[in-house]
């Protein structure tokens, strides 16, 4: 099994000891390999081609090439492997794929926004002109100016609103914000005593498990806390009962649909009682200004979930919705947990 001199460079190994020795006496990690059972193909007789394979020993990518040399009878006698070292390619296009994510997510912002200019910021425009041509006909009648003002007022009201829901969600950016220690505990609290008048008016109960310190951005947990729990209490048509916990999840496992890539996670979910959504909008909601109550009378600007996904996605965790029409909602999130930094899930 001799090597020539790119392959001592890469594999660290001197090919006098490895001449007439099995390919496994050199590299015994190469066992149960694709290499192996290329080259069993190769030595029947087989031309193979290996596009990307991923060494055992070297830990790097190659494109490889099994020929097998054959004697004057057609029998094969040995087998030529050729390897493309196409490492810095792959690592070229992984930051590609990386790239083209983030321009199709900004691509979609751009969509919404589009979406916001030609319809919800409209909306509160046409009702302001359309009061105001019918003020401006019924200057005689002080009742009927007064309702147009108060029609008018509340259509500014909303456009300021839906204008400084644009701004924040803008301003939430995935670039240069700070990470520090976040206790979720001390998080919790502060949300509850934000939110007491409402908790009371609503006859809420906030139920929860004890939770970790991360390490993130904490003005970005606490917004995105603050925005699950208040869409909690307020798509509910009863008292609000809101369960939080809190667990470990080891990488690679599949939950809820989601294959997480990193070592470990904390699991966050947030249940309710509320009125919850059908299951085909499960996706749809975390769009921005997507209301799916608006006819319903609840009140908002359809962006608070928007901002919640932003929130995790800045943290490179994932969020998903499970829900069903009237019995309530349940939102998962995944943040990534570094027993480094964080100490022992609690």
């Amino acid at each position: 099994m001799p090597l020539n001199k790119k392959a001592d460079e890469i594999y660290k190994i001197k090919r006098d000891t490895l001449i007439g020795k099995h390919i496994l006496e050199g590299f015994p990690q190469l066992k149960d390999s694709t290499m192996i059972a290329n080259l069993i193909s190769a030595f029947d007789g087989q031309t193979i081609r290996d596009a990307n394979y991923k060494s055992a020993v070297s830990n790097r990518n190659f494109e490889n090439f099994y020929i097998p040399l054959k004697d004057k009878n057609d029998e094969v006698y040995s087998v030529l492997v050729i390897g493309h070292d196409i490492s810095d390619i792959m690592e070229a296009n992984e930051k590609l794929k990386v790239l083209n994510t983030e321009l199709e997510k900004s691509n979609q912002d751009l969509e919404q926004f589009a979406y916001i200019a030609s319809h919800d910021l409209q909306e509160p425009l046409r009702k302001i002109q359309i009061f105001s041509e019918l003020g401006s006909k019924n200057l005689q009648s002080a009742d009927s100016i007064k309702t147009y003002l108060d029609k008018i007022n509340l259509s500014a009201q909303r456009m300021t609103d839906l204008i400084k829901a644009v701004l924040n969600y803008s301003r939430l950016s995935d670039n240069g914000f700070e990470v520090s220690r976040v206790d979720l505990n001390l998080t919790l609290q502060f949300i509850k005593k934000d939110l007491e008048l409402l908790i009371e008016e609503k006859k809420a109960s906030i139920v929860n498990s004890t939770f970790p310190t991360i390490y993130e951005n904490p003005l970005q947990i606490n917004q995105l806390f603050l925005n699950l729990i208040s869409n909690s209490l307020k798509f509910s048509n009863q008292s609000p009962e809101i369960i939080i916990s809190s667990s470990l999840v080891l990488s690679n496992e599949a939950k809820n649909g989601i294959r997480l890539p990193e070592e470990k996670y904390v699991e966050l979910i947030f249940l309710d009682n509320g009125i919850g959504f059908e299951k085909q909008y499960a996706t749809k909601i975390f769009s921005i200004f997507q209301r799916l109550h608006a006819t319903k009378g609840y009140p908002g600007t359809g962006i608070g979930l928007a901002l919640c996904k932003k929130i995790v996605e800045n943290h490179k965790g994932f969020i998903v919705a499970d829900s069903e029409s009237g019995k309530g909602t349940s939102f998962f999130i995944y943040l990534s947990f570094d027993f480094s930094t964080n100490g022992n899930l609690k």
